[in-house]
């Protein structure tokens, strides 16, 4: 068994918020989380998004500073449940007209869904190099768009294209976000990673297209771990919405803590992750 720490700083952010949001690792086909330990705090409260099963910790106001939580984990059962798959419609996830028509064009002939998946891994591994770029290829779009050229991007701007194609072809498929530990490096991070599992033909497979790309192959294969290492998903889908203390917020990826605002604006806590 290993356990997830997450050290929340003391302090809090630079201007009033509603509070802080901690989301709970959930249960997946290669985690299952088996205990919780939890600030002793009377205002803390487990909340669940409005529009899909993720669960987060709550502390209202600057409750949450210098807070610490931790996640005992083991193996998962091998399936991801089945609320994982039920497509999570978003700006960040729902395909274009434009995209929508030019995937079902392209997997139309495809003999299986799993052939559909592989077709759509490479095409979108043949559109990104990766990079942080200032302005996202989505950025001020209501709906992911079609992409024909190669483009700068990140594993979010990367995954945002192939989780869109994916439920483009109706393929069961969704989004984890969380921390990844590299092997060699020290078992603790602020950054988080992303990546897509798949369904097809009753078969689990999960996709690391910007870690290939990162490390100069676009050969993608199916795996957890092109670049060796752990990693631990802190949530699943696109586009997870929170109601607070009558304040709504919309993540475009829930990977770790977040200090929430009053006009549903929200900011990383800066959390310290450690996996020991």
């Amino acid at each position: 068994m290993q356990t997830l720490s997450l050290q929340i700083p003391e302090g809090g952010p630079d201007k009033v918020a509603v509070g802080l949001l901690v989301p709970i690792p959930p249960d997946t086909a290669h985690q299952r989380r088996t205990n919780v330990t939890q600030p002793t705090v009377a205002s803390l409260r487990r909340v669940k998004a409005l529009n899909a099963e993720q669960e987060a910790f709550f502390l209202p106001g600057l409750d949450g500073a210098g807070a610490r939580f931790a996640f005992g984990l083991e193996n998962g059962s091998g399936a991801s449940p089945a609320a994982h798959w039920q497509p999570l419609h978003s700006r960040y996830s729902t395909p274009s007209a434009e995209l929508r028509d030019h995937i079902v064009a392209m997997v139309k002939d495809a003999p299986n869904r799993q052939a559909a998946v592989d077709t759509l891994v490479d095409f979108t591994a043949s559109l990104f190099d990766y990079d942080h770029p200032k302005a996202r290829f989505c950025d001020g779009k209501d709906e992911v768009p079609l992409l024909l050229t190669l483009t700068k991007g990140s594993c979010t701007d990367i995954n945002t294209f192939l989780l869109s194609s994916l439920y483009a072809a109706a393929i069961p498929a969704t989004y984890y976000a969380g921390y990844f530990f590299e092997n060699g490096k020290p078992r603790q991070t602020s950054g988080f990673h992303c990546w897509i599992s798949t369904l097809a033909e009753e078969r689990h497979l999960d996709w690391d297209i910007a870690h290939h790309i990162k490390n100069g192959s676009r050969e993608v294969k199916p795996g957890l771990n092109p670049v060796p290492g752990e990693r631990v998903a802190l949530s699943y889908a696109r586009g997870l919405r929170f109601e607070v203390d009558g304040t709504e917020v919309e993540f475009t990826h829930f990977a770790y803590p977040y200090w929430v605002f009053a006009d549903g604006s929200y900011q990383p806590a800066a959390a310290i992750a450690m996996l020991a």
